[in-house]
């Protein structure tokens, strides 16, 4: 394996960069890779979030491909050769391969990523990486500089994206909102409160007692419904059992409600909480219940949910899991409910994660740090 065949690769991979073609790079890799060094399987994993995914491959046997997830448990801060078949089923359980190395993707002294060659022959990988040493820790430097960089602008800018959707879709939900409550006090309380009103001027004209008696029960009855008309828009606007009770009675309340005009069977389970949370974790766990439960009653056609609460090393967890159709985790950007509960997650610094597939329901994770700092005994 000759030193001029890499020194060819980096100049490949150079004039792509510069050519702000990165994401023809990893087929570039994968190419001299195979064709030039005479690899038999070639994969990038680089770190996206939380997890090392597989961004490309090129593989020659058919029978194996690798996995879409990085299965080592961390990934490897030198590069390093394996020439024996055991060692390299430790991390590739299905590879047939007799030689395999794995170099390091860096920004700066952090490790990003992986770039997987294997053979299926034997390679003296040692005495080669030793002479290619410098070179090769050159393509590693590169590929993460300019790979992982796209990357993270790419992320940036769907998050830039996400947060104008979700901005506008807030202005849009204030102003529905104000539209609503303002029909709603119009047209139901404020003509409840005439109705009264005007029944209490005739009575002042009565003089029949019985007729007294009989508007005034209906009185009774027009300003009861009318106390009941306005609980229901306070509640809307910030449920009162929630800033009088606390997180699990007005989960309680929520979910039984829920149950009553759903018709889903849904089961709710959560510790005994004996000091109030922060208030902005409380009404983050409690917005996330609203907006879980609403898309399964809307969109999962589902029959049964599981609301779960816990406590876990310092954090209170929520998971929202649900029986129904399920759905593709690609569309997940398209709602903006999602979206948004996701973003107060992480401007609290917790986590949140969906796992779903298509006709195997959808579970909803929250992670939410309890430090003793934040703790509000109020």
């Amino acid at each position: 394996m000759a030193n001029q065949l890499l020194l060819q690769l980096l100049i490949k991979i150079t004039d792509a960069v510069e050519k702000r073609t990165s994401e023809e790079i990893p087929e570039k890799v994968f190419e001299y890779f195979s064709s030039t060094l005479g690899a038999d399987a070639c994969a990038l994993y680089l770190r996206k979030l939380e997890h090392i995914v597989l961004v490309g491959q090129m593989n020659a046997d058919a029978d194996f491909t690798f996995a879409d997830v990085w299965g080592g448990e961390v990934l490897p801060s030198k590069l390093v050769g394996y020439e024996d078949q055991e060692s390299i089923n430790q991390i590739f359980p299905e590879a047939l391969w007799q030689s395999c190395f794995l170099l390091p993707i860096r920004v700066g002294d952090k490790v990003v990523g992986v770039l997987v060659a294997g053979w299926q022959q034997f390679v003296p990988l040692d005495s080669w990486i030793e002479k290619n040493l410098g070179i090769l820790q050159c393509i590693g430097q590169l590929l993460g500089n300019s790979m992982y960089a796209e990357t993270e602008i790419q992320r940036l800018r769907l998050r830039e994206d996400t947060l104008e959707r979700i901005c506008k879709q807030a202005i849009d939900e204030l102003e529905n909102n104000k539209k609503q409550l303002s029909r709603e006090l119009h047209d139901e309380v404020g003509q409840a409160m005439t109705s009264i009103l005007l029944q209490l001027k005739l009575l002042q004209q009565e003089q029949d007692l019985e007729l007294i008696h009989d508007r005034l029960g209906g009185l009774r009855y027009i300003t009861q419904q009318t106390i009941e008309d306005v609980r229901r828009i306070s509640m809307n606007l910030r449920p009162a059992v929630l800033e009088n009770l606390g997180l699990v009675p007005a989960l309680d309340w929520y979910i039984e409600d829920y149950r009553r005009y759903s018709g889903i069977t849904t089961d709710f389970s959560s510790p005994r909480i004996k000091e109030r949370l922060p208030g902005e974790i409380e009404i983050i766990i409690y917005r996330a219940v609203q907006e879980s439960l609403t898309n399964v009653a809307r969109h999962a056609k589902a029959s049964h949910v599981f609301v779960t609460l816990n406590y876990n090393e310092g954090c209170l967890e929520l998971q929202v899991a649900d029986n129904g159709k399920g759905m593709n985790l690609r569309d997940v950007n398209s709602g903006l409910g999602l979206l948004g509960m996701e973003e107060r997650v992480k401007l609290a610094r917790g986590e949140f994660t969906i796992k779903s597939k298509p006709e195997q329901g959808t579970k909803i994770l929250i992670t939410l740090p309890l430090t003793k700092e934040s703790r509000n005994d109020g």
